[in-house]
């Protein structure tokens, strides 16, 4: 039987729909499973199994209903301020736009993911806790500054996990963790009790371990589907290309 933590983060809300899988052990499964990978990628800072249950109680139905995410220190909790990869609270104790976000679509955020130091860097090398990790070889940078929680989709602690990026601080952890970050456009989703709150360049992006899961991640951050589309300008040349004719 596949563990739990194995299944893409779609999956994992699809048989909690279903009630194929049982949200609380989905909960406990990531707890453990964040307890035993965790300690040589430092890619989650902290967490929170207490609030995390109180959260999965009261989750209304949604398209991540009872499914565990983690997010980058630079957004508030209702019992936690963002740090922005420091050691101390710099953000209110609120319920951010994100965490409402994520909290009307179901998910529950069982814990707060690593980020190089002020979101300053694209490394990840640079923070209170120790550097995050690369989940392929724990020695090597996990990049940055959302290197933490590109790490913990990489090392299936969680199916997504939330980051921010202004210039590249989602990319570039994605592309050096093998997993798939999703830049969402400025300012389309609250940006109180948010780091970036007052850079135009600053937006929250999405982390799974394929785009379909970045995707899903990312609609319920946005609250609303994303439009589907048809590949654009790249598939319009391979079909002209498998057609014989000039692009």
């Amino acid at each position: 039987m596949t563990h739990p933590q194995d299944l893409a983060l779609r999956e994992q809300a699809r048989l909690v729909a279903a009630g194929d899988l049982d949200p609380g052990e989905l909960l406990d499964t990531t707890l453990a499973r964040i307890e035993e990978r965790n300690g040589a990628l430092r890619a989650v800072v902290a967490t929170f199994a207490d609030r995390s249950r109180a959260m999965l109680a009261a989750a209304p139905p949604g398209p991540l209903h009872g499914v565990p995410v983690t997010i980058k220190d630079m957004f508030s909790l209702p019992w936690r301020g963002y740090c922005n990869g420091t050691r101390r609270e710099l953000g209110p104790r609120a319920a951010s736009g994100l965490f409402r976000r994520l909290r009307d679509a179901g998910a529950v955020v069982v814990g707060v993911d690593n980020q190089h130091e002020v979101g300053l860097g694209t490394t990840g090398r640079a923070s209170p806790h120790g550097p995050a990790g690369n989940p392929w070889n724990p020695a090597h940078c996990a990049g940055g500054s959302s290197g933490g929680s590109a790490a913990a989709v990489a090392a299936r602690m969680v199916g997504g996990a939330v980051g921010s990026d202004s210039g590249g601080s989602t990319r570039l952890p994605a592309g050096w963790c093998g997993v798939v970050g999703l830049k969402v456009t400025y300012g389309s989703l609250p940006y109180d009790a948010y780091t970036g709150q007052n850079s135009t360049l600053s937006a929250p992006g999405s982390f799974g371990r394929d785009a379909a899961d970045a995707r899903l991640l990312a609609e319920a951050m946005l609250a609303r589907p994303l439009p589907a589309s048809d590949g654009g300008a790249l598939s319009y040349i391979l079909k002209a290309a498998r057609e014989g004719a000039k692009p």
